[in-house]
């Protein structure tokens, strides 16, 4: 953690230059985007670094647009997404607990589904537009 203002002068390789990421941001990102009029994203990825309540209108395309929303209870944390297209979303929710339960809308998801490392959740989630993830602690 680096708090500011300072200056930090320092030799580090090119593949460990350091990016900084405010708090409660949500990143998308695709594969090898030139321009986002390229193409449709067929799958989208998002980097949730959100400890706090939140929405976010994330940008997936060409004048269309993503709305997320995140929530937080001690015992549980959940992000709608509501979105005008089909799409494969892979979600990378940082900084938060190992999840005891997963459920996608009302449908409880296996543990094989998900992925929980280092204080990271992965889910990959397939043909999806809107849908409701829900995250148990206990």
């Amino acid at each position: 953690l680096i708090t500011g203002p300072c200056w930090q002068k320092k030799k580090i390789p090119l593949e460990e230059i350091p990016i900084f990421i405010r708090e409660n941001a949500i990143i998308p990102r695709v594969r090898n985007p030139i321009f986002h009029t390229e193409a449709p994203w067929k799958t989208l990825s998002l980097d949730i670094f959100s400890t706090d309540n939140m929405t976010e209108s994330i940008p997936i395309g060409e004048d269309i647009f993503a709305f997320v929303e995140v929530n937080h209870t001690p015992d549980t944390s959940r992000i709608i997404i509501e979105s005008p297209e089909l799409r494969n979303w892979i979600l990378r929710w940082h900084d938060i607990e190992k999840p005891k339960d997963v459920m996608v809308n009302s449908d409880s998801v296996k543990s094989k589904k998900w992925h929980w490392y280092k204080d990271t959740f992965n889910i990959f989630l397939k043909d999806k537009a809107s849908f409701t993830l829900r995250i148990h602690y206990i």
